[in-house]
């Protein structure tokens, strides 16, 4: 169940593809809503490579979280899986594994963060207003 609550947003969702769905709608309507002033398309852009990685990676629910604080958009995707992302370097032939190359070329910020004494991680990025 979503909840919302101002500019907040958490959700858990299965590590199903139609989690990756689910999380872009949930974050457009968090946009839409409020005054979120960061370029909505990437954003979910963002979200889409967030959630695509821990369905792929991880067979456990997903978090998503997602909280506006001034005019920054902070999403999180959390999930129990102790691989940490790593950027990765791929050839101009490889068809996939450039997703967190586009979260580090299009977010302000973006990390990764152990959650808790168990194996899980949250995968985080931040994105303000777009200038120009």
């Amino acid at each position: 169940m979503a909840q919302s609550a101002g500019a907040r947003l958490h959700t858990v969702l299965p590590p199903t593809p139609d989690s990756v769905r689910k999380a872009r709608e949930l974050v457009r309507s968090l946009c839409a809503s409020t005054a979120v002033h960061a370029d909505t398309d990437t954003v979910l852009l963002l979200v889409s490579e967030l959630v695509s990685n821990a369905v792929k990676h991880t067979s456990g629910v997903l978090e998503i979280s997602a909280r506006q604080a001034g005019s920054t958009l902070r999403v999180e995707v959390s999930d129990g899986s102790p691989t940490m992302p790593a950027l990765q370097d791929h050839s101009v032939d490889s068809t996939g594994g450039r997703g967190l190359q586009m979260v580090d070329k299009l977010a302000d910020r973006w990390g990764a963060d152990r959650t808790g004494p168990g194996p899980g991680k949250t995968v985080w990025f931040e994105i303000g207003p777009r200038v120009g």
